[in-house]
């Protein structure tokens, strides 16, 4: 059910960009100077189920969540025409608790592919799919029989994001995705909301 689920998602996907692409085409919007770019960032999202709470024998709990952690991401993107623009990106997201004999980490590393419409010369919004792989929690020290892999999940995005200049960005992004733990009969709910600082090298 869920490659169903992955199948059909990825199909509405590309045909989102197969409309942008026509759309691009057909357009009598002015030609980009420089339409390929580098894009990295980084930023931080909150949101989700709580995944597990953990009490170390120092007396610190820790709370992990389905949706919070650090997001680092590196991709490439492509500027249509004036309107329209398309990225892809892989990442890493981390959430981690600490104590001073060990910690707990529920980690991702999600694929993410989008498309945006520009507002005008500051402002876009874009929407997208995000394909997390090699999700798993896993504990270190006294939490180190905490070791649990997670399926593979897919999520929807939408984001909009204030273009500083060219090179730099600040976006505002919403995530809707779920997490489930192998062998195990329950799903966390991933969702999160999320800043970012996006970088754009031409």
């Amino acid at each position: 059910m869920r490659k169903n689920m992955t199948r059909k998602l990825t199909m509405l996907t590309l045909s989102a960009f197969t409309l942008l692409a026509g759309l691009a085409t057909s357009s009598m919007a002015q030609t980009v100077t420089n339409p390929v770019s580098l894009v990295g960032g980084f930023g931080y999202g909150r949101g989700g189920d709580t995944i597990v709470v953990g009490t170390y024998t120092d007396g610190s709990v820790t709370n992990i969540k389905a949706g919070n952690g650090l997001d680092l991401f590196l991709g490439g993107a492509y500027r249509l025409n004036e309107k329209l623009a398309v990225q892809v990106d892989a990442g890493y997201q981390s959430s981690t608790g600490s104590a001073v004999n060990g910690e707990l980490t529920f980690k991702r590393l999600p694929v993410e592919v989008l498309g945006y419409f520009y507002l005008d010369k500051s402002w876009r919004v874009g929407l997208g799919a995000r394909f997390d792989e090699h999700v798993k929690l896993s504990g270190t020290g006294v939490a180190s029989a905490v070791q649990h892999n997670f399926n593979s999940a897919v999520g929807g995005m939408a984001e909009i994001e204030y273009l500083i200049s060219p090179e730099v960005g600040i976006k505002f992004r919403g995530i809707k995705e779920k997490f489930k733990p192998n062998g195990y009969d329950v799903t966390f709910n991933g969702n999160q909301a999320a800043i970012l600082v996006s970088l754009y090298y031409f």
